[in-house]
């Protein structure tokens, strides 16, 4: 089945902040269930660490949206660690739900980060959302995320904290 790539399709949130997917579209023209993951990690890299390449569930039938969150990578504002996942998730839903092609059904996907922005997404109720699988995260980010056992989870912390870090001077040197 041949697959389409879409980059860096804008969509505004309700405070209009202009965040960036990259959308892969199977043959045809559906229309076709959505599977949407929302990431601080750059969909560029496509998350394939734990997850097949969006390519593959676009084989499958499935129209793929990768989503950089609020101030990371190709998306703008400012990344706040958890703090409009709710809001964002649910305009970043119902607009995937709507792009052309789309049946109007919407699963999400993604592990780590990506697991929490599921999680937040979904305490809104979007319509469009039927399913969400996350993977590699925390139901509760102060212990179990942060704090293990009540102790700072520094190794952990550190690593995230790096990476993030990385995009942030990217972005600085950017502007």
């Amino acid at each position: 089945m041949t697959v389409s790539v879409l980059r860096n399709l804008e969509m505004r949130t309700r405070d209009g902040v202009a965040l960036r997917s990259d959308v892969w579209r199977p043959a045809g023209s559906g229309p076709f269930p959505v599977l949407l993951m929302r990431t601080p990690y750059d969909t560029t890299q496509a998350s394939t660490i734990n997850y097949a390449h969006p390519g593959w569930y676009a084989e499958q039938g499935y129209l793929v949206v990768l989503q950089d969150v609020r101030g990371s990578w190709a998306s703008a504002g400012d990344f706040e660690p958890f703090a409009h996942e709710q809001l964002d998730g649910h305009d970043a839903i119902e607009w995937a739900a709507s792009l052309p092609g789309s049946n109007g059904r919407l699963g999400m996907y993604g592990g780590s980060y990506g697991g929490a922005t599921q999680l937040l997404a979904a305490r809104g109720a979007p319509a469009a959302l039927q399913a969400i699988a996350p993977g590699v995260t925390a139901a509760q980010y102060y212990d179990g995320w942060a704090y293990q056992e009540g102790a700072f989870a520094l190794a952990v912390n550190a690593s995230w904290a790096s990476d993030l870090a990385a995009d942030q001077a990217r972005r600085a040197a950017a502007a």
